[in-house]
């Protein structure tokens, strides 16, 4: 989901071998918070299933909330893991496996689901420049809009969009560079004075 410039991301997807890119977007769409993107999502795969397997990145580069994947798969009606770094089909379904707060949690679930998959789970292969030249000639980029999502144009945007920017600012940083003099022997004593008098260490 984006606007008509996101087609260049998913022409890279085209020469990495994805057999077909659809982009969902329409003007009525600007604005839209995760709620309101993750309806939009959720209606774009219904109208294109059936599917197995929907795969989200953990963040946007853009608000970072990490929402989006769990809130589409609450309104698919369908399983969600989060963070995801590694997973394998079985007879059942798939075996996933999360790293989160030092702890490797393992999971099973069935199919359909939702992934959202940790940045540094994998790492893309490079695209030789004869797939880039065929996709960005040879492919076309399907597109759906808000009439064919069945969508109320007021329960999207900004309108529908229950999470408002009130405003933004530039944080101003306080850091404060102290060298400490001294032997090493010295040194090391006033660090743990300091650490102790701010209250860091007891």
């Amino acid at each position: 989901m984006g606007p008509e410039t996101s087609t260049v991301a998913l022409y890279e997807a085209l020469a990495l071998g994805v057999d077909r890119a659809v982009l969902v977007t329409d003007p009525a769409f600007s604005g839209s918070d995760t709620l309101a993107t993750s309806k939009i999502l959720a209606a774009a795969i219904n109208k294109l299933k059936p599917f197995d397997l929907v795969i989200f990145g953990t963040r946007t580069s853009d608000s970072d909330t990490g929402q989006v994947g769990p809130q589409t798969a609450v309104h698919l009606g369908i399983p969600c893991v989060t963070g995801v770094n590694s997973l394998e089909l079985n007879e059942s379904g798939l075996i996933i496996e999360r790293l989160i707060d030092e702890f490797t949690e393992t999971f099973e679930m069935t199919m359909p689901g939702v992934l959202s998959i940790h940045p540094r789970a994998l790492q893309p292969r490079d695209t030789e420049l004869s797939e880039i030249e065929r996709a960005f000639t040879m492919e076309t980029c399907d597109t759906i809009d808000l009439a064919g999502l069945e969508l109320a144009k007021e329960d999207l945007g900004e309108k529908g969009s229950p999470t408002k920017m009130v405003s933004m600012s530039k944080i101003k940083g306080k850091k404060k560079c102290d060298f400490i003099e001294g032997s090493p022997e010295e040194q090391a004593d006033e660090l743990v004075k300091r650490l102790k008098t701010g209250g860091y260490i007891g």
